[in-house]
């Protein structure tokens, strides 16, 4: 049922449409780097948000193996573990279908950050991760 859910999602979710209705939508006379940064940056969010649920599979046996790759946070391993319980498997996968989702999202609305670019002769190809003002997110070792 989650792999049809992620396969409708991928064939059928309007990515592009939506991409595009909300770059229209955002503001680029401001600053269109920051703009496309601040997109970047949240795809990266979510593509670590996702990398870690996909990382649990505590209710999955491969083979005659359990889990190969535990997450190395217990407090995280548990409660994922405990969802997927609830779930029957299904929640995670139906969540990284999300954020998966939401990543292609984010691609499409950088393909138009790239052609708004040839329009306001901005090279973003110049833009990557480490033009993320420090400020922005800062990691705590709670972790």
């Amino acid at each position: 049922m989650a792999k049809d859910f992620a396969a409708l999602s991928e064939k059928a979710f309007p990515v592009r449409q939506i991409a595009e209705f909300i770059c229209n939508r955002m503001t680029w006379q401001d600053d269109p780097r920051e703009c496309c940064i601040f997109i970047e940056h949240i795809r990266l969010l979510v593509k670590e948000l996702s990398d870690i649920i996909n990382g649990e599979h505590s209710g999955i046996v491969f083979g005659n193996q359990p889990n190969p790759n535990p997450l190395t946070v217990s407090a995280i391993q548990h409660g994922l573990a405990h969802f997927s319980l609830l779930t029957h498997g299904f929640g995670s996968l139906a969540f990284v279908t999300v954020f998966d989702t939401l990543i292609a999202i984010f691609d499409e609305m950088l393909k138009c950050c790239d052609r708004n670019e040839q329009h306001l002769n901005i090279p973003l190809s110049e833009i990557s991760v480490t033009h993320l003002p420090s400020s922005r997110f800062t990691y705590g070792n709670n972790m």
